[in-house]
């Protein structure tokens, strides 16, 4: 059982790794997040938002469960914010994470 598990560990770090995946649901396409993402931690970049205070909702997933969530105010156009998790065991798919824009 602990070999599955590590395996299982070990496949999700790989994946999460090499998928390096930006997802953005914002009103306009003029604005720009991506996220890096590690075992362990997720990092939201922004760029070519509009001067002031951004606020937006992070949030990790992983096989339908909310690994992390956070709202971050960052002063735009550009902003950075990292967000740790833990994986729970039995979990062993793909992690995305998405940040949301609260308000421009």
């Amino acid at each position: 059982m602990k070999r599955r598990i590590g395996r299982t560990f070990l496949l999700t770090c790989v994946v999460a790794a090499v998928a390096v995946t930006a997802f953005v649901s914002v009103a306009s396409a003029n604005y720009f997040g991506s996220v890096e993402i590690t075992c362990t931690s997720a990092t939201y970049n922004y760029s070519t938002f509009p001067s002031g205070t951004q606020t937006v909702h992070e949030t990790v997933w992983m096989d339908g469960v909310l690994l992390a969530e956070k709202v971050v105010d960052f002063t735009g156009p550009a902003g950075t914010d990292t967000i740790s998790f833990a994986v729970p065991n039995g979990l062993s798919s793909d992690v995305s994470g998405t940040p949301v824009v609260l308000s421009v």
